[in-house]
């Protein structure tokens, strides 16, 4: 993509690290979980170091311009090119839900809706912290066109290329953290979507022995392997590509509380969200105005022709394509039973029925 160079030697270690990854999740989520407990623990322990470094040596003056044009376009600009890819971050805070079903029993599901608050209100806070360290260490000039801004801060600062490697390993725990946590919840949605029958349903399958999707884990992890191929140009175009389909999905879910809530106001909620209408209507609003800023033509965050154009067109036909392909399963199971695939026991509160018992995927 972009005339991007691509190297056997990147592909290799892609095809490593994939493997490794993949070969966990289809073992099991108790392997993947324990792997990414080690990751975050040291990912916080060595990113505490270099941001208790850049408050220590930091100048305040270098915060300054604080805010600064983008291309033309006012500081507007700038923060909405960042404002339109939070949904690809918080893509992170879906892997709770998605795991739910994997979770112990004494997780409750009213525990894990606070667990989704805070691990967001935490990363709102370390992020903060996080920024304004690095921005502290070095004038913006002196950064603003370097590959690795943050590695590039702390050379300016200290001189030294220990603080730069200190920036380096987080990066690289960060991205095995991000990618294990996404790898999870990628093939539990392929799972749930086979499952449900709005894919083929060979995807929804667990294995006999392991009891994990491992259909979906294989799947994940191809999709995976055709992303080096691309350069690394493409990560940019897959991200804001990727974040207009979960705002799509976020908006999605927001229209349907407002329905559940008018339709099911009786159904059986574990954990019931306060504020009414409210919250959805926040969350009905800041979709739409980030789906504003993506699709209105001459807006600074408006996805790109042609790369994130032709990405967005490519995910469309691709899924056409899996919803046809789940076409003959749908017809012949009921829709009852398909309620159950989806909702299970909550399903009798919506008009469905509870067969049997639950077919998700466990922990070994």
């Amino acid at each position: 993509m972009a005339g991007d160079t691509v190297y056997g030697s990147h592909l290799l270690l892609a095809l490593l690290c994939t493997g490794w990854i993949t070969w966990l999740h289809y073992r099991g989520t108790k392997q993947a979980a324990a792997f990414q407990s080690s990751l975050t623990i040291t990912f916080v322990l060595v990113t505490v170091v270099f941001i208790v470094a850049g408050f220590a040596t930091g100048e305040v003056a270098n915060l300054k311009p604080l805010f600064a044009s983008r291309e033309g376009h006012s500081w507007l600009g700038g923060f909405l090119a960042v404002f339109v890819t939070v949904p690809f971050w918080f893509v992170g805070f879906d892997t709770i839900p998605q795991a739910a079903e994997e979770a112990h029993a004494s997780v409750t599901p009213r525990r894990l809706a606070f667990l989704i608050l805070g691990s967001i209100a935490a990363a709102i806070l370390f992020y903060v912290v996080l920024v304004f360290s690095v921005t502290i260490c070095a004038p913006r000039g002196d950064i603003g066109g370097a590959d690795l801004p943050a590695a590039a801060a702390f050379e300016a600062a200290f001189e030294s290329k220990i603080f730069v490697n200190f920036v380096l390993d987080a990066a690289l725990l960060g991205l095995f953290t991000s990618w294990n946590g996404f790898f999870l919840a990628g093939s539990r949605v392929l799972f749930s979507l086979g499952r449900g029958r709005i894919i083929p349903e060979s995807i929804g399958q667990t294995h006999t022995r392991f009891q994990t999707p491992h259909r979906a884990v294989l799947l994940t992890g191809l999709l995976t392997l055709l992303a080096p191929l691309l350069g690394r140009q493409a990560l940019l175009a897959l991200v804001n590509a990727g974040s207009l389909c979960i705002v799509v999905a976020f908006l999605g879910v927001a229209l349907s509380v407002m329905r559940l809530r008018r339709v099911a106001p009786d159904m059986k909620r574990p954990y019931r969200m306060p504020g009414g209408r409210l919250i959805p209507m926040l969350a009905i609003s800041g979709s739409l105005m980030m789906l504003a800023a993506m699709v209105i033509p001459g807006s600074p965050a408006a996805r790109a022709w042609p790369r994130e154009i032709i990405i967005l067109v490519v995910f469309v036909i691709v899924g056409i394509v899996f919803w046809f392909g789940g076409k003959r399963a749908r017809a012949k199971t009921p829709v009852a039973r398909r309620a159950y695939l989806i909702l299970e026991s909550y399903a009798g509160d919506t008009g469905g029925t509870t067969p049997t018992a639950s077919s998700g995927p466990k922990s070994p």
